[in-house]
């Protein structure tokens, strides 16, 4: 019998065999067959590791959610202590060019929200993942704001749009990437948070006394 670590090791394999599967051709048009592939595995082993197709979409999804908040905490934690408008523009950043533009990631998430709506695991699963994510912004966004002291349905709704701005963006991406500029769609949504927050009003009135001071 494998040893647990490697046991461990190897369903991680799996699992992003499923993902790259998906990415190329969709869950629906890949099988078993396809996943051992991938994985450069004999078939009968992803039977040992998994009862089925379903179990390694679901670990699967498990470690793309995990992944990707995990990458966002460590992207907001690295920039914790830069002023408000420098952290606003790099919430924007990470949206559109760390979630949108990974084409693979993208494509992925797609998938899963399609499934989402059949698939009670993969909709139970998604959902925890939106939470804590939306969580997660909310709190930078009512940190931004300590001087507006952002009321917190206002700052989970913000969220929300912001998120949705992201997904929609991947969404474009992947349907018509020459259509979309991402460096365009970052410089429009932070300057839509500076506005929320009155941080231009601020800009132009620092502008205004340095050109009376002149």
């Amino acid at each position: 019998m494998p040893r647990k670590s490697n046991a461990k090791e190897r369903r991680a394999e799996i699992a992003h065999a499923l993902f790259r599967c998906i990415a190329r051709r969709g869950y629906l048009n890949t099988s078993t067959r396809d996943i051992a592939r991938e994985a450069n595995l004999n078939q009968g082993l992803i039977h040992y590791y998994f009862e089925s197709k379903e179990d390694i979409l679901q670990t699967m999804a498990e470690d793309v959610y995990c992944r990707s908040l995990k990458a966002f905490e460590q992207y907001a934690h690295k920039y914790a202590s830069v002023p408000p408008r420098e952290r606003l523009t790099l919430i924007s950043k990470f949206l559109h060019k760390k979630v949108a533009d990974d084409k693979d990631l993208a494509r992925v998430f797609h998938e899963l929200w399609s499934l989402a709506h059949t698939n009670e695991r993969v909709n139970e699963s998604l959902q925890k993942f939106y939470r804590l994510y939306r969580k997660y912004l909310a709190d930078i966004l009512s940190d931004v704001s300590k001087d507006l002291a952002l009321d917190t349905d206002d700052a989970r709704d913000l969220a929300d749009i912001l998120i949705s701005l992201g997904g929609g963006a991947s969404v474009l991406r992947s349907v018509g990437p020459r259509g979309l500029s991402l460096s365009r769609m970052t410089k429009l949504t932070t300057r839509l948070l500076e506005s929320f927050f009155g941080l231009e009003e601020q800009k132009g009135l620092q502008e205004g006394e340095g050109g009376s001071n002149g």
